[in-house]
């Protein structure tokens, strides 16, 4: 081997750990074994050198700002996971960080804190390697974004690449002026030498080779930027009209919320979004007394900016632009999108502060609901314990001593009529919900609509069964009396322990009965 040569190994060797020079850049993290893009083994490049994490203080901090610095989005609530113990398996390379503590906005690794230097691996080993889980499909694959510009029209152009965002290579140094201005964008890097003809309305119709464009002399990849000049070409509707993309395609009565800017659809974020903005969304599309339920990623990912962001209507407004707002970055993720259903308002003879249970298979349960304003409404959940049960059931006829099951995740249905009592607060001792204190109007997250049931507990002697709900007395769910109370017995593990011969030995039955 020529000296010279053997120099410059036995350098690169030293300033790498002893560890091949594998040509990435640093600080670019990677997900390795996971058998999907966005799943796999935490890897991270320090030195040019791949190397992995520790798992030691490792949590959903630190695996949500990989999440982010590998271009996933991960600031709408979007679940992240990571394991431990080499879930993916071992890395063969260097331990490069241990013990991180992020507090979660970090855009990178190497921006949190560490309790031990780069490359020091006290108390670990890979044996302790972790592994993360980003959010799948994070974005649309083929959309386009631009990021970090000072204005819309500018900044590194990312495109979604199986369901995360990435910056594109500029192949070519002489060809995009803007290489490198607006920073390094998310994700590797992967797709390059694009062959577009300029006629073609998407990135997707033009060719392109996927691989890396890292430039290994410069330790540096060269990220493409660009600039639009000119206008938005007018599409096919008008600035400020509305629809609702429902499953079926535009109506006026259910789907996401769209609204025209600049002759281009676009879609309004959930955040801040509550029942008063969307009555003006149904105002606004004909509905003259209007009522209207909120979902949440119910109607699918619009596509176009996220024009409307922390909407606060008073509910009167005409127009939703006459609202106060905050306008959203145009590349905000479509996972945010808001949907509503519409419907009229009409009241019914029900007297103001009652209640029933509805859609239940007995009549002690079911889906809560009172009438306010002559009006039959739901419950949200949140906030809702045994307090408010107790009252509702003895509201309805049931002993000062009755009790309650509490069932949160909308067991009884969604209901027809919009969330419109927030936030109860009973003491139990009140005789119906109108003497609680603080309930009001407000919003309360799809799904959360709550249930009860009611039972007396009165009726029964402690240790004493019954069967519940069958067909005759013979069959049914195992209830077992308990301080004066029926409850049910959960299966798990009890038919180990009981046989069934006991219970109906216990009921009267004969054993070979």
């Amino acid at each position: 081997m020529d000296i010279k040569l053997a120099i410059v190994v036995i350098l690169t060797l030293f300033y790498s750990g002893g560890y091949c020079n594998d040509n990435c850049q640093h600080g670019t993290l990677r997900l390795v074994n996971g058998g999907a893009t966005y799943r796999g083994r935490l890897e991270i490049c320090i030195n040019s050198v791949w190397g992995s994490v520790c798992d030691d203080a490792f949590d959903t901090n630190e695996a949500r700002v990989a999440c982010r610095q590998l271009g996933y989005e991960v600031d709408g609530g979007q679940s992240v996971t990571y394991y431990s113990n080499a879930y993916y398996g071992q890395s063969t390379g260097p331990i490069w960080l241990n013990r991180l503590y992020c507090n979660g906005a970090e855009n990178s690794l190497l921006d949190c804190n560490k309790a031990v230097d780069i490359g020091s691996t006290f108390g670990c080993s890979h044996s302790e390697d972790v592994s993360i889980r980003c959010p799948a499909n994070s974005c649309s694959t083929g959309s386009v974004r631009l990021t970090d510009g000072l204005i819309p029209t500018e900044g590194t152009v990312e495109v979604c690449n199986d369901g995360a965002w990435t910056s594109i290579c500029d192949s070519d140094a002489q060809s995009v002026y803007y290489s490198n201005s607006f920073g390094y964008g998310h994700g590797i890097p992967t797709l390059y030498n694009w062959r577009c003809i300029g006629n073609e309305s998407s990135l997707n119709h033009c060719l392109k080779s996927t691989s890396s464009c890292y430039y290994s002399y410069r330790s540096v990849y060269r990220i493409s930027g660009v600039r639009c000049k000119g206008s938005i070409v007018p599409g096919n509707c008008s600035t400020g009209s509305m629809r609702l993309v429902g499953p079926n395609g535009p109506n006026k009565v259910e789907g996401r919320v769209e609204y025209c800017s600049n002759g281009v659809w676009g879609t309004v974020s959930r955040y801040g979004f509550d029942v008063r903005d969307a009555h003006v969304v149904c105002r606004r599309l004909g509905h003259q007394t209007p009522r209207a339920l909120i979902f949440w990623n119910a109607y699918g990912q619009g596509s176009g900016p996220v024009v409307f962001r922390n909407l606060g209507c008073t509910g009167n407004e005409d127009r939703l632009e006459h609202c106060t707002y905050s306008t959203s970055p145009y590349y905000a993720s479509h996972t945010t999108d808001v949907g509503v259903k519409c419907s009229e308002r009409v009241l019914t003879d029900c007297i103001n502060g009652s209640v029933r249970l509805v859609n239940g298979t007995t009549p002690d349960e079911g889906r809560v609901e009172v009438c306010i304003n002559g009006e039959w409404g739901t419950a949200c959940s949140q906030y809702w314990d045994k307090s408010e049960t107790k009252v509702v059931c003895k509201q309805l006829g049931y002993s000062q001593a009755a009790e309650g099951s509490v069932f949160r995740y909308s067991e009884f249905g969604y209901g027809d009529y919009q969330q419109i009592l927030w936030n109860i607060q009973c003491t139990g001792s009140e005789t119906n919900l109108a003497s609680c204190n603080n309930y009001h109007n407000s919003n309360c997250y799809y799904g959360y609509t709550v249930g009860i049931k009611c039972y007396n507990t009165t009726n029964c002697t402690h240790g004493e069964i019954n069967l519940y709900g069958g067909q005759s007395d013979a069959e049914g769910d195992l209830q077992i009396c308990y301080n004066g109370m029926w409850v049910f017995v959960c299966d798990t593990f009890f038919w180990w322990w009981i046989p069934p011969n006991v219970v109906c030995r216990q009921l009267g039955y004969q054993d070979n009965n």
